[in-house]
């Protein structure tokens, strides 16, 4: 699009892991409650240590093979990413949209999940996101 967003993608990485934190934070209090865990006491019963090591165990494998699960689902590996990176250079060095290579739209349409033809600003989402110009309010 032309258009700097690493200041959008950082936000919603820092949104989306403090939510997923909390979220483990919650549902690890509410287990061990669940299973006798006394915070002023200076013993555990059993079933509450039993918690903790079943509830890390568990979800660390859980969590492993969440992540086999979506990284085998991306579809952007290190030849997609090289022509991706030939067709911005190409379109920044002027080329024209429609002289695009049908596998390079296969590409770029598999990976951004609309019509290549829309990848580059052309978008009715982004025509009716542009910006407004900003208007001075002067008060006395």
């Amino acid at each position: 699009t032309g258009r700097r967003r690493v200041g959008i993608y950082a936000g919603a990485v820092t949104f989306s892991g403090k939510i997923l934190r909390s979220s483990v934070v919650f549902s690890m209090g509410a287990i061990l409650s669940f299973y006798g865990f006394q915070s002023k006491a200076h013993s555990q019963p059993e079933s509450a240590v039993t918690a903790i090591a079943v509830v890390f165990c568990v979800g660390v494998i859980a969590l492993a093979l969440a992540a086999i699960v979506f990284s085998k689902q991306m579809k952007l590996d290190r030849k997609a990413h090289l022509v991706v990176l030939q067709e911005v250079a190409r379109i920044k060095a002027g080329g024209k949209i429609s002289d695009i290579a049908p596998d390079v739209r296969v590409i770029v349409e598999d990976l951004v999940g609309h019509r290549y033809e829309e990848c580059w600003g052309n978008s009715k989402l982004f025509k009716d996101a542009a910006p407004a110009p900003a208007q001075t309010v002067v008060s006395h």
